[in-house]
Order: C-alpha cells, then structure tokens, then sequence
C-alpha cells in the first residue's frame, strides 16, 4: 500500500477539483441571484404601479419574471447548465473508474470457469422440473 500523501500532496491533487467545484457553485449562485432580483423587481412592480397586491403579486410577478427569464438569462442557464453537466459527468467518472477496479481486483467465484450448456445439469432436479414445464407447456 502506498503511504499517504502529505498534506501538500493532498491539497496539490484537490486543487483543481475544488476549483472547479467553485466555478460550479459560482455559476449557481449568480444565476439565482439573478433570478430573485428579478422576481423582486416585477413584484415591486406590481405591488406599487397595479391594483394587484399581496399573494396574488406575488404569484403574477412569478409567472411573469419565469417567463422574462426565460429570454434575458438564457446565456446564464447555460452556464449552469454546463458547470453542472461537467459536475455530475465527473461524478459519473469516478464511479465508472471505481466500478471498474472493483471489477478488476474481485475474481469469480468459481475461478473464472464458464458454465458448459451443452452438458446436461447436474442431479439437482432441475434437469427434471425443466422437462415437467416443457412437457405441461405443449398440452
């Protein structure tokens, strides 16, 4: 087993990771950021400039800043979108890699032998229920 790394190895190796991890969060951060203040704005809107106040404000300046969204931060979903693809892909890596190793370091059970199918099987009687099923199959 290889001894483990100092802590100057260790955060060498998270740097990156964590960089990235930061860009991903970032990313987050400022699209809802940019969200609320948006939602806020349209709400003040309506609040002061309509008839509509309260819970029914804030449910219409849902709707309509979700749909001002939909076309102003179009370029910061993306972003999201991407920061968070690169994420999860990572995650999906590292689980690939860890299946793998595991694969690779456990032998089967029986030593890696293939079971011969063209040999009848053994004396467990499933040779004989298999026929049995066979046999009410075709009545």
């Amino acid at each position: 087993m290889p001894p483990h790394p100092g802590p100057s190895t260790t955060s060498a190796y998270l740097r990156p990771v964590a960089q990235k991890e930061r860009g991903t969060a970032l990313a987050i951060i400022v699209y809802t950021l940019l969200r609320v203040a948006l939602f806020v704005a349209v709400w003040v809107l309506f609040e002061f400039l309509t008839p509509i106040h309260g819970l029914w404000a804030a449910a219409s300046a849902i709707l309509i800043s979700g749909a001002i969204s939909i076309v102003v931060l179009d370029r910061q979903r993306g972003r999201v979108g991407v920061a968070a693809g690169r994420f999860f892909g990572r995650i999906n890596a590292r689980i690939e890699e860890s299946a793998r190793a595991e694969d690779e370091d456990e032998p089967s059970a029986d030593g890696g032998a293939v079971p011969d199918e063209s040999q009848p099987p053994a004396a467990s009687g499933e040779g004989q229920d298999q026929s049995e099923h066979e046999a009410v199959d075709k009545q």
